[in-house]
């Protein structure tokens, strides 16, 4: 219970901070991008993990699940997110794989929906890690993703 709350405080921290950083105004944002980005999934950029710890909503604004980890193609490129779904307050929870083209992102990537029920999520199938140490992150095959610099 007691890590349920440092993980809460910390979660709280971390959003206020990121709330008071500064939108750079050349970059617009993520919801004027065209469906085709999202079928073919963005390059992942240091924002990408801004995605981690997002909750998702269904069709009628109701929380169905966190976003807990991003999976990466080999090129960079966004495929999908394990999300986690069932239980309370992260007991009895399990995480499953939703394909990035399902999702609907707005707001700068503060809004994650999908096409979905709190019941057809439920119903995929358990994703397994290859390694559990990539719980949480942004990752590929070969293991967590590093931001690159935006020069490159």
């Amino acid at each position: 219970m007691l890590k349920h709350i440092v993980l809460a405080a910390l979660l709280t921290c971390g959003a206020a901070a990121a709330y008071a950083q500064p939108q750079q105004a050349t970059s617009p944002p993520a919801s004027a991008t065209a469906p085709a980005d999202r079928t073919m999934g963005p390059a992942a950029t240091a924002d990408t993990r801004k995605l981690i710890g997002r909750n998702i909503k269904n069709a009628d604004g109701e929380s169905i699940g966190e976003i807990k980890s991003i999976y990466l193609t080999k090129d960079g490129k966004v495929d999908s997110v394990m999300v986690s779904v069932g239980g309370f307050l992260g007991v009895g929870d399990r995480e499953v794989r939703i394909a990035w083209s399902d999702l609907k992102i707005a707001d700068n990537g503060e809004k994650v929906t999908v096409n979905m029920t709190k019941d057809q999520l439920k119903a995929k199938p358990e994703y397994r890690y290859r390694n559990e140490t990539w719980r949480g992150q942004v990752f590929t095959d070969t293991g967590p993703w590093m931001a690159r610099p935006a020069s490159q």
